[in-house]
């Protein structure tokens, strides 16, 4: 009888750690609720998930803590009789303010759930499209609706359901179609973690076939999909702890988009805020020469421009300044200059600053050099065959090294990472010809003649 407490408390232990990673099962209680908005963070798919993704089985362990956060979003879950539309009794999921589909723009789109003991599935969607002056509400209802999952979800099970979506406008003429099927499979339970934390969880795997038919002021177009998604659903949380997401080629899987539940994220843009992207038309010119700065940036909302360049000898010209979209530099002094953008919309701000990115040379043929450097340096094997490498040995230090050809076009150029040598590893498409190697150092240019053959 002196035993029974420990034996008791061992018994208490093992039942509690085997509780821990038992499966679990999934109902309606865990589904969103109205009222629910949670964040969920995008990231780039990396090595971790490539390698153990596609696990199935039982008492799983997907480690996904290492994903890096570059966008955030919120799914917000409203009661429906909060919504723009005469809707009651179900929940409302807000997707877009608006949602351009090819030409035609939609404004306040939402889907619409009914969730039971059995399913929980789309069978409506709100949205207002442009009608004139006015946006004209729509809340059609899907003939056959979508059953995103039946109850209960458990391990090993499987079910497949259709799902038929159309609206029909007579003025404005419109017509959208959505049909096709969704097969979901739960091949795995364990636990997964991320950078939001550790969970129990079902994997389940949903294969959706879909056609699209779009016709809106005599725009016609269709388009048909053949989509996987990998969803980690867990009953402590309400959306999916991860989902990873992509196309299917025949029986290829190609992975595309990855998401996971996260908390808020203060140095993570939001889901809309814009990409900072832009090129120049070269990054080698002479002073006083004009440059023109390509902007590619990427902004679902109207967006404003701040350029800075760094040093301060240039001046923007031809009626362009730090905030046109795409302006036109003149540089006044020679060196290197840093080039940095900021794009900003109602939903955020990025920045890209590319270090070094110009180089401004004096106004002088390039071929002018000190020939004094120039005997400094020396460079072997040459001539030498193509594919090959060459090795740069000096006397004299340098910080940049650049490799043009017969037309003074720049080819190739590298960073120093030793003083006086470095290995050169030549492009594999660098044809037989003369080129030049040009080195730059703390005292001047050298120059040196290569021989490919």
């Amino acid at each position: 009888m002196r035993n029974l407490p420990k034996l008791f408390l061992s018994f208490l232990l093992l039942s509690f750690s085997l509780t821990l990673v038992s499966q679990v099962s999934i109902n309606s209680s865990h589904m969103p609720q109205a009222g629910d908005t949670l964040r969920f963070s995008i990231s780039p798919i990396d090595s971790a998930v490539l390698a153990t993704y596609a696990d199935t089985g039982a008492n799983r362990v997907w480690n996904f803590d290492s994903l890096a956060p570059l966008r955030q979003g919120l799914s917000e879950f409203f009661n429906s009789s909060e919504t723009p539309y005469p809707i009651f009794g179900k929940v409302a999921e807000k997707l877009a303010d608006t949602l351009a589909i090819q030409a035609v723009s939609l404004y306040d789109v939402y889907n619409f759930y009914t969730n039971s003991s059995s399913s929980y599935e789309i069978n409506q969607r709100g949205a207002r499209i442009p009608l004139g002056p006015i946006n004209l509400p729509i809340t059609p209802t899907y003939s056959d609706p979508d059953e995103v999952y039946e109850f209960p979800l458990n391990y090993l099970d499987k079910d497949s359901n259709t799902f038929n979506f159309t609206f029909t406008n007579i003025f404005p003429p419109a017509y959208y179609s959505s049909s096709g099927y969704r097969v979901n499979t739960v091949e795995a339970w364990g636990t997964i973690s991320t950078p939001f934390g550790t969970f129990n969880c079902l994997k389940v795997r949903t294969d959706i076939v879909s056609y699209d038919t779009v016709s809106f002021n005599n725009l016609n177009f269709g388009d048909s999909t053949f989509q996987r998604e990998y969803k980690w659903i867990s009953p402590q949380l309400r959306i999916p702890a991860m989902i990873l997401s992509g196309n299917l080629i025949g029986d290829l899987f190609v992975p595309i988009n990855m998401q996971y539940r996260d908390s808020a994220r203060k140095e993570v843009p939001g889901l809309f805020a814009p990409v900072a992207i832009f090129t120049a038309d070269s990054t080698e010119i002479r002073v006083g020469d004009t440059l023109q700065f390509n902007n590619t940036s990427v902004s679902v909302f109207p967006a404003s421009y701040n350029w800075q360049i760094s040093p301060a000898s240039f001046a923007f010209i031809n009626g362009t300044g730090s905030t046109t979209m795409e302006p036109q530099v003149a540089f006044a002094d020679t060196g290197f200059y840093d080039v940095q953008l900021i794009v900003r919309n109602s939903r955020g701000a990025d920045t890209l600053l590319r270090e070094d990115y110009i180089y401004v040379s004096r106004a002088v043929s390039l071929l002018e050099h000190d020939q004094d450097l120039s005997d400094l340096f020396e460079i072997f094997p040459n001539p030498i065959e193509e594919n090959r490498s060459i090795t740069l040995r000096s006397k004299e230090s340098f910080n940049r090294i650049r490799l043009f050809d017969v037309h003074l076009r720049l080819v190739q150029e590298w960073t120093p990472n030793r003083t006086n040598e470095m290995k050169l590893d030549l492009r594999d498409d660098l044809k037989g010809s003369t080129y030049f190697l040009y080195i730059n150092t703390e005292k001047g240019i050298a120059l040196k003649k290569i021989l490919i053959y």
